[in-house]
This record gives structure tokens, sequence and C-alpha cells, in this order.
């Protein structure tokens, strides 16, 4: 919960990017029913709060890191159906089982790609893995139930995410999906340090490593007074 401004930004941003995604997936997911989708809006005239994706300044909001992703050619998506609630005596319900993997397909020409997967334990231990070769053409869905009965592992609500990946052509596109089997909130998300790398790629460009034992989710990467490309990030 947002316990001050910034936090309470932060948080803001992440719920507006997930509420765009959904929405935006589940749209490419129903092609040719509906063959795509538009946000609104793109930027601000002025400072202040909005559904923009990006700030009056030019900074990009997290909806516009996401929005790389979801809007990608080749996309990975995940419908978890099912719902949760509190039953009698306040006890959690869910009658969430399965998760079902769309990989969509708007980019020309056609290819075969690989649909991978992984279970993971929020400690980082992974539970279960698999993949599936896809066939990729202009404008194609493939659907595929790949995740498994989530009845096998610990209590999905607090222990588990999926991570699903889409290769084109042998690389790894720029579309991905963690997915979540209940709302962030409920999850007992580990605080394990994060250590950083930084290494010059050339005169002026360097790449940055991230790593941890444990998932963190939506880290935001800033660089205060930095006005290079791109200052901020999230991941």
């Amino acid at each position: 919960m947002a316990t001050d401004y910034p936090s309470l930004a932060y948080l803001s941003q992440i719920n507006q990017a997930y509420c765009v995604k959904v929405a935006v997936e589940h749209f490419r997911r129903s092609m040719p029913r509906t063959m795509g989708a538009l946000y609104w809006q793109l930027n601000d005239c002025w400072p202040g709060f909005s559904w923009s994706s990006l700030e009056f300044g030019g900074h990009w909001k997290a909806l516009h890191f996401a929005a790389r992703r979801f809007f990608a050619p080749v996309l990975v998506s995940a419908h978890v159906p099912g719902d949760e609630w509190m039953g009698i005596g306040n006890i959690w319900r869910s009658s969430i089982r399965e998760i079902h993997l769309h990989t969509i397909c708007d980019a020309p020409g056609k290819t075969n790609g690989l649909l991978s997967w992984t279970l993971f334990h929020l400690d980082g231990r992974p539970l279960e893995a698999g993949e599936k070769s896809v066939f990729l053409g202009p404008r194609t869905i493939a659907p595929a139930k790949d995740a498994r009965s989530l009845q096998e592992h610990e209590d999905p609500r607090c222990a588990q995410y999926l991570s699903a990946y889409p290769a084109r052509d042998g690389l790894w596109a720029i579309s991905e999906d963690t997915v979540f089997l209940t709302a962030p909130r409920f999850m007992e998300l580990p605080r394990t340090p994060i250590t950083t790398t930084v290494e010059r790629a050339t005169q002026r460009e360097f790449q940055l490593g991230f790593q941890s034992r444990g998932f963190h989710h939506a880290v935001q990467v800033d660089l205060p007074g930095n006005r290079a490309q791109v200052g901020r990030q999230l991941l």
C-alpha cells in the first residue's frame, strides 16, 4: 500500500499499465472479431494526473514501457480463467486451475516459433517448464493450454508466478508475460536485495545488469538528473 506521494505515483502507474495491458491483449486475442486497439492518451500538454503514457516533460510512464510489449508484432498473452473470493468464515477460495497461453502474430511473412514457459516459486525455484512449436503468420493466433493444473504445487495465491516467452527465427521477441494467479497485493513478494553491475559498451553507452535471489515485480530503474536515452526504465 502507498505510504507517501512517490509510492502513490509509482503504484498508480503500475495499475494504469496493467489495466491497459489487459484490455489491449483481450482485443488482440479476439482477432478477427476485433483487430487490435488504441489507447487514450499519448501525452500531456501540462503537468497533472491523467491517462497519458508520456509525462509533460517527455519521460515515459510505466504504460509506455508496457505498450512496447503488448503492441509487439509477435506477442505472447496469457488468459487466466476462473475467479477468487472470500467464502464462509473469511476463507479464501479460488476456481483458478490453469493458464491459457496464446501467441499472436501481426508481423509480415510466415515462420515457426517456439513458445516457452516456466512456473516459478517466488523464491526463484522453477517448479515446472514446457515449450511448444507454434506457427507464426500474418494475423494468426495460436491458443495453447500449456500450463498444467496448478493444484500440483503450493498455494498459488501467494507462492507462484508464470513467465512465458515467444521466440521467432531463433531470437527472443520483445514480448514476454509474467502471470500472477492472484492480485499482487495478496502475494508474499520477497524483499531480497538487488545487486547491480555497470559495464561500458561504447563511449556513450553502458550496459546495466540486475540480479537477485528472489522475484521482484515491476522494478523501476531511475537515473536522477540524466537526460540521456532512457533515463528511466521499468523491468
